[in-house]
């Protein structure tokens, strides 16, 4: 809510004249200088941000610092030690029981009315019993400025215990402006009861309060009542409305509406961390915005945004989350940004972020990641500390606009305002509490206000405002086009007049209209603009432009034909395997190197531009221009030229033509086959070239003439080139061959009437035991059904290239039964296919069940047999069991054993 403002224009000279010559107590400049972390520091007066790295303070996380009515520095403070604006430790400076890893140790307050006095609060969670004994509680220590002591010096008033419990390190402050009192709010622990916490979990505001007197020792105290965790920041609204606090160890962050007359908290909602489906957070700093409807906190690796206000409406209020590595205090600062803090003292960061937009939601808060850098200082996880209300002080202008249209202005404050002074950066001034102004010129504008308060305070304020620039088309512009057919009707693109604006490549839309009429009241519009054909010639056009920024121009241009010049353009020529692909027509035109050609060509000026499309129209319109390099089968490209002025000065075609295509019949793959087999391989590298190169894979040419043998194995290629159309074109094919291998026999069974074979090769193979007859597929076979003896097996592959190879295998056939019943027909028991050509000798012996030798047979008397009688006695029908000896040429033994049966 805005401060509600008084002027009294009969007091106002008398006003004046005690303003210059009163005492003036604080302001807003007050927290134009920031010391923070190891040796850093920012500067915000006079609207600017400046880095400073001259500070002697070393912190891990909270501090606070404090300028005079001017932005001038004074001192700063962890909160143990106290540094004067020369950066040295200021008298009696020392020692003090703040705790300087608590992430809000201390805060320097004013004393009303008296700029000379200062009082630095602090806080202590823990006990420190060595090198220095410390207890907790709540401290402070005043400062005094005099003509002896122009650096300052702390007073007797020194370390100050005015809170005997435990402290957690939350620490605020905000202005009441009736009393002119600063309310500084702590949470610690209750009082004790005889010396005894009667409820260990719970915690309590203590208000202590600054006045025209100094310090109330004592408090006000409020209930607080809830289980808390030590470790987490408060911040108080900058309007007084809201005092949030987080709890890192709950993960929790606390809102209470906060009544700053009757100094009373309201629990206004418990808002848990947690603001994405498994994302948990310890919050750790937080802060509001200046217009106090924005609420942010760390925690993590995230910032997170939350609009509080909003709660309790129709709908749910949406958490923002920015990613930030390591974030740690946020801070507003009186430009209305928010910094944020990251690293820590193991790990201290070279920079510090910033929110640029605090009160806007979402991404439009527009997050500026290492926004402040720094060299020879870092961050930690501090930013300095200051009275709330001092940040609440701002102009609000309306929201940034068009140069043509007057901006409003409204002003914020913590107290009331009684007079104000504008500075609008152009030379322009005001007294107006609601002033409105209208620049003259575009661009960033810094707007200055300075107030002075009921108090007889006097803050300068800034803000930066954007006056948006109107679209600059200049009236009366022509928009030529070249006729190519002297009837003076042409296709125009009408957008094509942005040629002639401030900005091209801007992105602004154009409507386009035929009178003024028609454009004020936008009726009546041209619909195909881009493709709009003329009526007159020439002929007046009228165009609404508007900017990205909803900025508007209306002024006229017109169109006309000029007659086209025809000078020809010799056509281009390009391999077809130009794009990289072979035999698919097409081919890469470089357009680039055509543009060079056609300037010398034609003699076209350096100034002049040339443009390639791929038909007429896109050539009258400037839709679709061609890119540098342009892949088409043969075709007719038109080329637009134009002056420096955007003026045509010619539209012409010129051929396209792409080569024919170079077909090697080269295959991949070759094979050198036996002699015996095949005829050599004679390759072609075809008829109508120019040259021919034959070369292996090591580079050696092997011959430059059309046709090539190979006789070697290995990888090849072939490259040949031909003369068309004044171009050498040139295609190459690698190519392979390889020589066959003659197969083997690795395996061969012959056994019971069936043949088993398997060759080694590279090839697909077939089986013959006839030579005439082949069968299967592959690199094995086996027959079956074959009789005994010798066999000529024959094997080829199945291209007719390998040389066939032959081998001999015996079968022999040893029968399972015969029938002695003199019918001639299996009379005889005999083993057939024995022969000598592959045994030197053999022994058969016969035997009964009993193992008794019935009958014995060499191979002579094998081819006998046995009839079934023993001593002239006919064996009776049963089965017989016979051992087989036999012993091969080279004297190698083989035992073979069975039974057959005897059948009568």
């Amino acid at each position: 809510m805005l401060i509600n403002f008084f002027i009294y224009r009969s007091r106002y000279n008398l006003f004046m004249i005690i303003f210059f010559i009163s005492f003036l107590s604080f302001s807003q400049n007050e927290t134009d200088h920031w010391y923070f972390g190891k040796n850093g520091g920012i500067d915000f007066g006079n609207g600017e941000v400046e880095v400073l790295e001259d500070s002697s303070m070393v912190t891990p996380a909270g501090c606070s610092s404090i300028s005079d009515d001017d932005g001038n520095l004074m001192f700063y403070t962890n909160g143990q030690t106290v540094w004067n604006k020369n950066h040295q430790i200021m008298t009696n400076g020392e020692g003090l029981s703040g705790e300087i890893d608590g992430i809000q140790s201390a805060i320097i307050v004013p004393k009303p009315n008296d700029n000379s006095t200062y009082y630095i609060f602090y806080t202590r969670e823990n006990v420190q019993i060595s090198p220095i004994y410390f207890l907790s509680g709540i401290y402070y220590s005043e400062v005094k400025f005099n003509t002896q002591n122009p650096l300052g010096f702390l007073t007797e008033n020194k370390d100050i215990r005015i809170a005997e419990v435990a402290s957690t390190s939350r620490i605020a402050a905000i202005h009441h402006s009736e009393s002119n009192a600063i309310r500084v709010v702590c949470i610690t622990k209750p009082d004790p009861v005889f010396g005894y916490i009667i409820q260990e979990g719970e915690f309590i505001y203590r208000i202590f309060n600054v006045t025209v007197s100094g310090v109330d020792l004592t408090p006000v105290k409020r209930v607080i009542n809830e289980s808390l965790g030590k470790l987490g920041a408060m911040k108080i609204a900058p309007d007084a409305s809201f005092l949030a606090f987080a709890d890192s160890v709950n993960q929790k962050v606390y809102f209470y509406e906060y009544d700053n007359d009757s100094i009373n908290f309201q629990l206004y909602y418990i808002l848990p961390t947690i603001p994405a489906f498994g994302v948990f957070l310890n919050p750790y700093g937080i802060e509001f915005s200046q217009d106090s409807k924005i609420f942010y906190y760390t925690g993590g690796n995230y910032i997170v945004q939350f609009a509080y206000r909003e709660l309790g409406g129709m709908e749910p209020v949406d958490y923002f989350l920015i990613p930030i590595s390591n974030p740690g205090s946020i801070q507003l600062a009186r430009n209305g940004k928010i910094y944020v803090a990251q690293g820590d003292m193991v790990s201290p960061t070279s920079h510090i972020g910033v929110i640029n937009n605090p009160e806007m939601k979402g991404s439009e808060c527009n997050y500026s990641p290492a926004h402040i850098q720094f060299e020879n200082a870092s961050s930690t996880k501090g930013l300095p500390l200051f009275v709330a209300s001092y940040l609440r002080s701002r102009i609000i202008p309306s929201k940034d606009n068009c140069v043509d249209v007057a901006f409003s202005f409204e002003l914020d404050a913590y107290r009331v305002i009684l007079s104000v002074l504008w500075d609008f950066g152009d030379g322009t001034t005001s007294s107006d509490f609601n002033p409105t102004h209208l620049f003259s010129t575009p661009g960033k504008h810094k707007v200055k206000a300075r107030i002075v308060m009921d108090n007889n305070q006097a803050v300068t304020l800034y803000k930066d405002v954007v006056a948006y620039p109107l679209p600059d088309l200049p009236p009366n512009q022509t928009l030529s086009q070249c006729d190519t057919d002297g009837d003076n009707i042409s296709v125009f693109n009408l957008e094509n007049i942005k040629d002639f604006t401030d900005d091209i490549d801007s992105d602004y839309t154009y409507t386009f209209y035929h009178n003024l009429s028609d454009a004020n009241s936008d009726t009546n519009q041209i619909q195909d603009y881009l493709h709009y054909t003329n009526q007159t010639n020439p002929e007046e056009i009228f165009v609404k432009i508007v900017s990205s920024n909803g900025c508007v121009t209306i002024t006229n241009f017109f169109i006309e034909n000029y007659q086209a010049n025809t000078l020809p353009i010799r056509t281009m020529y390009v391999c077809e395997n130009s794009d990289a692909i072979e035999n698919n027509s097409q081919g890469q035109f470089n357009i680039g190197f055509k543009e060079t050609d056609i300037r010398d060509e034609l003699g076209i000026p350096a100034d002049f531009t040339i443009t390639f499309y791929a038909n007429l129209v896109d050539a009258q319109t400037k839709i679709n221009p061609l890119e540098r390099y342009f892949i088409s089968p043969t075709t007719i490209i038109w080329v637009r030229i134009e002056d420096e002025s955007n003026n045509c000065f010619g539209v012409i075609p010129f051929n396209a033509v792409v080569n024919s295509n170079i077909n090697l019949n080269i295959d991949s793959n070759y094979t050198i086959c036996d002699p015996s087999m095949q005829p050599p391989i004679i390759l072609d590298g075809g008829n109508g070239m120019t040259s021919w190169l034959w070369g292996n894979q090591g580079g050696n040419i092997l011959s430059t003439q059309r046709f090539y043998q190979p006789i070697q194995q290995g990888d090849y290629s072939i490259t040949v080139t031909k003369l068309e159309n004044g171009l050498i074109c040139s295609a190459s094919k690698p190519f392979s061959v390889t020589k066959v291998t003659i197969p083997e026999f690795v395996n061969i069974k012959a056994n019971d009437g069936e043949v088993s074979l398997t060759v080694s090769g590279n090839s697909v193979y077939e089986f013959s035991l006839d030579g005439s007859n082949y069968y299967g597929s592959g690199n094995s076979y086996n027959f079956i059904g074959v009789g005994a003896g010798i066999h000529t097996v024959y094997v080829k592959d199945i291209n007719n290239c390998e040389k066939i190879i032959t081998t001999e295998v015996y079968l022999m056939n040893i029968p399972k039964f015969f029938s002695p019943n003199e019918d001639g027909i299996n009379d005889h028991w005999k083993i057939k296919g024995l022969s000598r050509k592959f045994y030197s000798s053999a022994e058969i012996l016969i035997f009964d069940r009993y193992g008794t030798i019935l009958h014995k047979m060499d191979m002579q008397q094998n081819q006998f047999g046995w009839s079934g009688v023993k001593n002239d006695r006919k064996l009776p029908a049963t089965d017989y069991w016979y051992t087989l000896t036999l012993v091969d040429l080279q004297g190698k033994q083989t035992i073979k054993k069975g039974h057959f049966s005897l059948i009568r």
